[in-house]
């Protein structure tokens, strides 16, 4: 994907502002932000408390190689000031921070990603930690569903302070930048919010989000205690918990406050702001417009302004004991972790003590994300290392057919300046991988047999995509065969709720087998003539129309002690289920309709191995019928599609000597009628298949010619 931000010419040094178009994919994403999400719009914040806390992580992990990083200001954390009088809000971050060149690359683009970039740099030790950048990734642009111009200003841990960066856009299709003097490292956004969003300007109101999306992010979340005069009185009064009468925003007496303007904590040394910048710093950095720092006011006008309280409980959630942690607490981390606004529909929580020590946190979605299918799509557990954290999309923890699992994996045991290179050779990695996908598993038996509706919307949501594992992980094949489920014939709807294990129960005395049939839908399937007899006898059949269908079944063969059997492959194998009268009636007819047999295989010549005596056939006339180990025509058409050259089958045709057009084919004495209406017989049951006709005009012509002859009067010329 090709970016579009390009400069427009300018004379003036790089430091100048500079004007740049957002890539075609940022603004098609903008105008979705803005028109499409309003019903969801307070989840902004939630997204801008995500990228703040990834840039402090990666910082973190960045000051594992170089501890000067952090320099003196050493307590990672954000900061939140809303001021309703100006109509702004901003988060403040002293993470990773940014240049010049990655705040256009990253606030421009969506293919570049902080996140990949951030990988991609993780390829041997010559690479360092402090190249690495903040995630700003698609979430970032949700800050226009309620703002009409947002600001970043910005300077990247372990550059100079005249090396920060100014960028600005009102979400035109354009951005402006430039490079100017920031005090401190770190990122802050400025949202400029619209007439109709000046609620999130609201301290109250924001901190109630705070609590409900992001209440357990593993940084500080800070907001002033107490608000400017001006402020305080424009509000009128808010009544709520933090605004009782006579009482400021957080709960204190006025007088208390004033009295308590010299609090030596570590939100409030003298002097200093959360960070322990002085206040003539403090006032500059960031850029921020907040109460703090508007234009023309004195910092020493409000010493309450000063001080700063976190907002949230600042610990993450998985270290916490189960029983200390509530239902609605899950919930919420998982749509933190998960950026999404659905509840999970379960979870697992477990600490591993021992030989191995780690802590697992696995939710499973309710819906499935957009980029399921994608191969390059982002995927995998956020990973720690005794709290501090390595990276968002671990794979190495989960199998590929388990991708849609959402989590969190501490380990005690890795090293911290692990890369994804090491962890693709660790043993440790591998141990818990195992671990990890047979809890997966076990949750998912759980929710099949506690809750099967729930376990009904995973299976529409996620279904596909766990059939995999029947050909990727042998090893818990077992585990994962109960977990199925299928359409059947034994319903007459289409909804996949038959597992193996109902199957079995209701399997007839003396069947041996476990039918199944493969089509282009299930419609198809269930009208198939490959298992017209098998229904007529009571049997039930399996129905599979996904893709991915024939490349699963391919990998099984038994369940408990029942072998699996295509209905439209080979022999039917009925065994005791054929009566010795079946036998005799399939004798029978074979001996009187071997020269019709002969004369159909003569009139198609190669295109077919042989014509037999169908045992599957009930009403239709005819069918084609593979040989066990043939491919079949939607792998062959999926194959030839991805360019691979496959050999065309020869399949067997089966016909129903009892159908009335058998009857008459056999009584044709005309060769060239004979032969045009074999071939018929055979063209449709191609079409039956599902393939293509290599001629379809010239079957139409033949089937009208057949039309014709059949409707003219007894006695007209043919």
């Amino acid at each position: 994907m090709e970016s579009e931000h390009k400069a427009r010419p300018n004379p003036e040094p790089a430091s100048a502002r500079e004007t740049h178009g957002f890539q075609a994919e940022v603004r098609e994403l903008l105008k979705l932000m803005i028109h499409s999400l309003y019903s969801h719009r307070e989840i902004f914040l939630r997204e801008l408390l995500s990228n703040a806390s990834d840039a402090c992580d990666r910082l973190r992990f960045a000051a594992i190689a170089d501890g000067a990083l952090l320099a003196e200001d050493r307590e990672l954390a954000i900061r939140i000031d809303a001021d309703p009088s100006a109509g702004t809000l901003t988060i403040t971050d002293n993470g990773i921070g940014m240049t010049r060149e990655e705040a256009i690359a990253n606030l421009g683009t969506i293919a570049r990603s902080g996140t990949a970039e951030f990988f991609r740099s993780l390829s041997g030790d010559e690479q360092k930690a402090s190249q690495l950048i903040g995630q700003f990734g698609v979430g970032f642009y949700s800050a226009f569903i309620v703002a009409e111009r947002v600001e970043v200003r910005s300077r990247k841990a372990g550059v100079p302070a005249e090396a920060g960066v100014r960028w600005e856009s009102g979400a035109d299709g354009e951005f402006t930048v430039e490079t100017l003097t920031q005090p401190a490292r770190g990122t802050a956004v400025t949202l400029h919010l619209k007439a109709d969003a000046r609620e999130f300007a609201d301290p109250m109101r924001v901190r109630g989000l705070i609590r409900r999306y992001s209440d357990h992010i593993g940084f500080a979340v800070r907001m002033r205690k107490g608000e400017p005069r001006e402020a305080a009185s424009a509000r009128a009064g808010t009544r709520g918990p933090e605004a009782r009468p006579g009482t400021d925003m957080s709960g204190e007496a006025r007088e208390a406050a004033s009295a308590r303007a010299g609090t030596r904590g570590p939100e409030a040394r003298p002097g200093t702001d959360m960070s322990g910048e002085p206040r003539e710093a403090a006032s500059v950095r960031a850029g921020v417009r907040g109460p703090e720092a508007r234009p023309g006011k004195d910092m020493s006008e409000s010493e309450a302004s000063l001080e700063y309280e976190v907002v949230n409980q600042a610990k993450a959630l998985w270290t916490l004991p189960r029983a200390q942690i509530s239902d609605e607490e899950y919930r919420q981390f998982y749509q933190y972790l998960a950026h999404d606004f659905t509840d999970p529909l379960a979870w697992s929580h477990n600490k591993v003590e021992g030989k191995r020590e780690y802590i697992s946190l696995l939710y499973l979605p309710a819906r499935a994300p957009f980029d399921l299918w994608q191969r390059e799509a982002a995927r995998g557990v956020k990973l720690y290392v005794r709290r501090v954290f390595i990276m968002d999309d671990a794979e190495q923890f989960l199998p590929l057919y388990l991708r849609f699992v959402k989590g969190v994996v501490d380990s005690s045991d890795l090293p911290l300046n692990i890369s994804r290179e090491i962890l693709q050779q660790d043993p440790e990695v591998e141990a818990i991988r195992s671990s990890l996908t047979k809890r997966v598993l076990d949750l998912l038996a759980r929710l099949a047999k506690d809750e099967p509706q729930k376990y009904a919307t995973f299976w529409k949501e996620f279904g596909a995509v766990l059939k995999e594992g029947i050909a990727q992980d042998l090893p818990n094949q077992g585990a994962i065969l109960p977990l199925l489920r299928f359409a059947s014939t034994h319903a007459s709807d289409n909804d996949p709720s038959v597992s193996l294990g109902d199957y079995l129960a209701r399997m007839k005395p003396g069947q041996e087998r476990i039918y199944y049939v493969i089509a282009e839908t299930l419609e198809a399937a269930r009208a198939s003539p490959a298992i017209e007899r098998l229904k007529e006898r009571g049997l039930e059949v399996l129905l599979l129309a996904e893709r991915i269908d024939e490349w699963v079944m391919g990998q099984l063969e038994t369940y408990e002690g029942k072998r699996f059997k295509d209905a439209a492959r080979g022999d039917l194998q009925l065994g005791a289920l054929a009566s010795d009268a079946d036998h005799k009636q399939h004798n029978a007819q074979l001996k009187e309709s071997k020269g019709l047999l002969k004369r159909i295989k003569d009139a198609l010549g190669e295109r077919i191995t042989e014509v037999r005596l169908s045992e599957r056939l009930r009403e239709s006339p005819a069918c084609l019928v593979l040989g066990e180990h043939d491919m079949p025509e939607r792998m062959r058409r999926i194959l030839a599609a991805a360019g691979q050259k496959t050999p065309q089958a020869r399949p067997v045709l089966e016909v129903n000597v009892e159908h009335p057009l058998l009857r008459y084919l056999d009584g044709l004495t005309d060769a060239g009628q004979f032969a045009e209406l074999a071939q018929l017989l055979y063209e449709q049951a191609l079409l039956t298949e599902g393939a293509a006709l290599a001629n379809a005009p010239e079957y139409v012509q033949r089937l009208n010619r057949l039309l014709v002859r059949l409707a003219a009067p007894p006695g007209a010329a043919s």
